[in-house]
């Protein structure tokens, strides 16, 4: 909890909102309590299902004697495309979407609201990119990239402005993420660190300086999907 301390501090510096609502901050808090009971079992599972992948991965041994870099750069290739892919079918599908409106019920976003899934989702975004990454040679690298986008994901949530256009277009920012969160705009910024998959894929939205108000869509909310 050392990055949620150090990034509650830094939302104090010109806040985008700039309040803070009881009833999103219990709500929040109550699937963070949740995720804290259930994320060691996904981690363990997470894991697990990564060394299986590594085991039966032709590509690990191609890639043994490759440097660790090689290792990060597929791992972070691999996972950021397979979020992509598995983000964007939480929104296109009913059944998706069904599962992923928790997520998007929050209407005041800070790091907390991070935690706020459905744990069925938490268990696929987290599972599936490392075991991705781990079959197609990342090793030990997958999992290690799942840490670290977490890390990420908390930065992105948080209520923070960030001066520097150009960082926009590096690492998923503050800004360009809560775009995603905005009303009427979430079938855009599906990129979970890297806003490369975005771009290639026509989704990005760069947007900064304008009210914002988060949460689903009300006909979203009726008939249970998206259309990306």
């Amino acid at each position: 909890m050392l990055t949620g301390a150090l990034v509650s501090l830094a939302e104090w510096a010109d806040p985008e909102v700039g309040s803070f609502r009881r009833r999103e901050v219990s709500r929040d808090a109550g699937w963070l309590v949740l995720y804290l009971l259930y994320a060691p079992w996904v981690g363990v599972l997470t894991v697990a299902t990564a060394r299986l992948a590594r085991r039966h991965s032709p590509l690990d041994s191609a890639l043994a004697g490759a440097p660790a870099a090689a290792r990060i750069v597929v791992a972070v290739v691999v996972a950021e495309l397979v979020f992509y892919a598995l983000h964007r079918w939480f929104h296109a599908s009913r059944v998706g979407w069904w599962v992923h409106r928790v997520h998007h019920s929050s209407t005041d976003l800070h790091w907390w609201s991070t935690f706020r899934f459905h744990p069925l989702e938490t268990v696929t975004i987290t599972v599936v990119p490392a075991a991705a990454g781990a079959w197609f040679g990342a090793g030990s690298a997958a999992t290690a990239y799942a840490l670290v986008a977490t890390v990420v994901t908390m930065f992105a949530h948080a209520d923070l402005y960030v001066p520097w256009r150009v960082v926009d277009r590096v690492v998923c920012t503050p800004g360009y993420h809560r775009t995603h969160h905005e009303t009427g705009r979430e079938r855009s910024n599906y990129a979970l660190v890297l806003p490369l998959a975005d771009i290639v894929f026509g989704t990005a939205e760069f947007r900064r300086g304008e009210p914002r108000r988060f949460g689903p869509e009300p006909a979203a909310v009726t008939t249970g999907a998206h259309r990306s």
